[in-house]
């Protein structure tokens, strides 16, 4: 039998695949296949699993307790919730300014600033702060 016999044998005659990783050939020899069937479910077997955040209601869940933690403990939204909350108790914009400076101890735009600091090295998403504007 030369080498074209044996991979035509091979194609036509064997209809098991050879296997040689143990877990693989268990979970084969099982019935069922581990992958995605449909978007956000999972087969295992003839088990099928659905995402916890295929469900609407876990999904906001998760969602807001997103929102809450960065509100309450990144520096960047307890200042955006504090100007949310207080924007409309002051009338004019240089005493929101005085009263934002009084409450965090920095003046706007210094380094310790994480809101407004726009420096040489640029803002938060990197470009250089040139002063020129683009036409």
């Amino acid at each position: 039998m030369d080498f074209k016999e044996l991979i035509k044998f091979g194609l036509e005659e064997s209809s098991e695949p050879i296997i040689k990783n143990p877990v693989l050939r268990d979970a084969m020899a099982e019935g069922g296949r581990m992958g995605f069937a449909k978007r956000g479910l999972v087969r295992y077997g003839d088990k099928k699993y659905t995402s916890p955040m295929k469900n609407p209601e876990i999904a906001a869940k998760n969602k807001q307790i997103q929102k809450t933690n960065y509100q309450t403990e990144h520096p960047v939204g307890k200042r955006l919730q504090w100007i949310a909350d207080n924007g409309k108790n002051f009338d004019s914009p240089s005493e929101f300014k005085k009263a934002y400076e009084k409450k965090w101890g920095h003046k706007i735009g210094s380094k310790e600033d994480v809101l407004f600091n726009v420096g040489k090295g640029g803002g938060p998403r990197g470009g250089k702060a040139s002063g020129k504007v683009k036409k």
